[in-house]
């Protein structure tokens, strides 16, 4: 049986009008709020279907399809292997984090861009939650805590957020929490035993997190395009103009050399690998930093 496509349930002006001590509300006041959410949630203006607006639960529809051609389809075979190997090497690992995400912008063609890398995320997360379950037991504790599932990015919109919390997924148990800039950030610098993931961070930011020390780090490629040469022209820059720095290397430019030469001492670097021809050019060159444990 299909699942039932229907209206949006409309929203009662009573309850609130009732609430905010009046007999009616103002309704250009109504008028603007409404006008101004239809565009920021247009979705939930539309047709819903299980309970939810129609084209975010197709949305989640594609992240269950998606996660099961990761667990099984052969051309995602190197990345599964690359997981595992280096969830291998991990120890006591409870925290992942996801920073730059990026908020969903709706279907444009073949795979979605959001999609395709918060589903890697999830593929990720179950093999670092497994190895922790073990580690967990081994030591005489039979009831873990799930490793902890955060995402912060200034950019989400309520939209994303439903995608994260709202809409439950059979294959994608885990439990996300949103945060904002910077309690993601704080975290990492408080427990180094954290998996960060952040699939296009700006460059300029991969050294510093990486100076925090997470035990793994699958971010931009330290070569080529938005590698560490081009984050530290960039702060170049950025310092030579903002801070009037004419001429010499400025101390934030020096510190970044300095935490790119620490990450380079400190971490092995493995480039990551998707053989899918669709997804492959939604991720770009990103690659796995491991440090040593």
């Amino acid at each position: 049986m299909a699942d039932l496509v229907v209206d949006p349930t409309p929203i009662p002006q009573a309850p609130i009008a009732a609430r905010m001590g009046v007999n009616q509300l103002n309704p250009d006041e109504w008028k603007q709020a409404t006008e101004k959410y239809e565009s920021d949630m247009f979705e939930f203006f539309l047709k819903y279907r299980n309970g939810h607006p129609y084209k975010l639960d197709k949305a989640s529809e594609e992240i269950v399809k998606l996660l099961d051609k990761i667990r099984q389809n052969p051309e995602w075979q190197t990345f599964r292997y690359q997981i595992q190997e280096t969830v291998r090497g991990m120890k006591n690992v409870d925290t992942m984090i996801c920073l730059g995400l990026g908020k969903y912008l709706g279907s444009k063609g073949p795979g979605n861009k959001w999609v395709e890398q918060y589903t890697a995320f999830v593929y990720m997360w179950e093999q670092v939650d497994r190895k922790w379950q073990d580690e967990c037991r081994a030591q005489g504790n039979n009831h873990p805590t799930p490793v902890a599932r955060i995402f912060q990015d200034p950019d989400f919109d309520l939209r994303t957020e439903y995608l994260f919390c709202k809409i439950a997924r059979r294959n994608d148990p885990g439990t996300n929490v949103v945060v904002e800039h910077p309690v993601a950030i704080d975290m990492i610098r408080r427990n180094t035993n954290t998996f960060v993931y952040a699939p296009h961070l700006p460059c300029r930011m991969d050294p510093h997190i990486l100076s925090y020390m997470p035990q793994v780090f699958v971010g931009n490629s330290s070569q080529g395009r938005a590698g560490w040469d081009q984050a530290v022209l960039e702060e170049y820059i950025v310092e030579s103009k903002f801070d009037n720095i004419v001429g010499r290397v400025g101390p934030k430019a020096e510190d970044m050399l300095a935490k790119i030469q620490l990450a380079r001492s400190t971490y092995g670097e493995t480039r990551l690998i998707f053989e899918d021809e669709v997804a492959a050019p939604h991720f770009g060159r990103l690659s796995i930093f491991q440090r040593p444990v």
